[in-house]
């Protein structure tokens, strides 16, 4: 029978604070509330046998220092000597499947892409271990679920680090909303994945591929191929990020929202001047697409 303070962030688990904050040794990339303050690291924990000599292990978030868990510590052993103990019903935990929506909901406003790669995995996930509660979801049945998918569907590696990646992550939001206790991904390690060189397009392949493009479709893959720029950077350009006269391209890059301005290519800039005419000036590549 004891008392102890659960932490919550792993920054925060090696320090002896028992749950007072001090500047000297509180870790600074804590998480943080939406209005700046620090997050609560950890909530105190009580330990004791009860009356059926089942293990009990229970958090009060109103129990706010050592002195206050052992002063509830006390009670609950002094109830289950006089057979009064009266324990708090236990939250029924969420399957997967059930979690699943919580969890994506975080994700809503998300950029796009980040959104769909997690909504793939998700449902990947659900299909395998959506009926298992989250409580049940342990190390062998993750690994039960990388075999399958490997074996029965013929997944690559790098797929299946993926969908372990966004499991992980779905059990550290159960974790900090204090439904579990601790992340079963934690001692699953990685596929090995086979390093391989970015394909490059050699010249023959680029003439072969142009003589088979026309229209939009080959002035957006010549922008690409010409900038580096993503489809989707692509497609939302218009007139007025091209400068003519200074021979510079401007858009923003999906992934970081970061303005890179470069410069345009002569070829480029001659492609271009061709199709502007079949596009109006103040309507984007994308609506022409």
């Amino acid at each position: 029978m004891a008392v102890r303070y659960r932490k919550y962030f792993p920054q925060c688990k090696l320090i002896p604070c028992s749950g007072r904050p001090g500047k000297s040794y509180c870790p600074s990339d804590r998480p943080k509330r939406s209005n700046g303050e620090f997050k609560d690291c950890g909530v105190w924990c009580i330990e004791f046998f009860d009356d059926s000599k089942q293990w009990q292990s229970l958090t009060f978030k109103d129990i706010r220092n050592k002195t206050e868990a052992e002063k509830r510590l006390t009670l609950f052993i002094s109830d289950r000597e006089r057979g009064k103990l009266n324990l708090p019903r236990k939250k029924a935990i969420l399957t997967l499947a059930e979690y699943a929506g919580v969890y994506l909901g975080f994700y809503k406003a998300a950029k796009e892409n980040t959104r769909l790669a997690k909504e793939r995995s998700i449902r990947t996930l659900v299909s395998y271990l959506g009926d298992y509660t989250l409580n049940k979801v342990t190390p062998f049945v993750i690994e039960k679920f990388r075999i399958d998918r490997r074996e029965k569907d013929g997944v690559k590696d790098g797929s299946i680090n993926d969908d372990v990646v966004i499991l992980s992550h779905l059990f550290t939001t159960a974790i900090k909303a204090g439904i579990l206790d601790k992340n079963p991904c934690k001692d699953i390690k990685r596929l090995k994945v086979a390093q391989t060189r970015d394909k490059v397009l050699t010249n023959e392949e680029v003439s072969l591929l142009f003589e088979k493009l026309h229209g939009k479709d080959r002035f957006m893959i010549l922008t690409g191929l010409f900038t580096g720029m993503r489809l989707n950077e692509v497609l939302r350009l218009k007139w007025t990020d091209i400068d003519f006269a200074k021979g510079l391209i401007t858009f923003t890059q999906s992934k970081t929202n970061k303005l890179v301005v470069m410069p345009l290519s002569s070829y480029l800039a001659k492609a271009f001047r061709n199709i502007r005419p079949l596009i109006p000036v103040t309507i984007s590549l994308k609506a022409e697409k």
